[in-house]
């Protein structure tokens, strides 16, 4: 199985991937959907069919490390840049 978020059946251990890709970091979402981290860029991922939009990207997002998504749905990025600090999408 490529690299990629990967559901694992805890009853049986069946695995299943759920998106291909090589993400930083992600979080499920009070919708959920998961909410991933890749590279310069903030993903919204449907689980049912790993279909991928990108929710946000640029600049602020450079180095876009760990993800939060609040219970509001607001997600929170945080950076690793020179600059550091967090970013709020949404």
């Amino acid at each position: 199985m490529a690299g990629g978020i990967v559901r694992i059946d805890p009853a049986t251990g069946a695995q299943t991937q759920v998106a291909a890709g090589s993400f930083q970091d992600f979080a499920i979402g009070a919708d959920g959907r998961l909410y991933a981290t890749q590279a310069d860029s903030v993903l919204r991922i449907d689980p049912a069919d790993g279909s991928a939009s990108v929710l946000g990207s640029g600049v602020n997002l450079l180095a876009a490390r760990s993800i939060a998504v609040g219970g509001d749905g607001r997600v929170f990025v945080s950076t690793t840049t020179a600059a550091g600090g967090a970013v709020i999408v949404g």
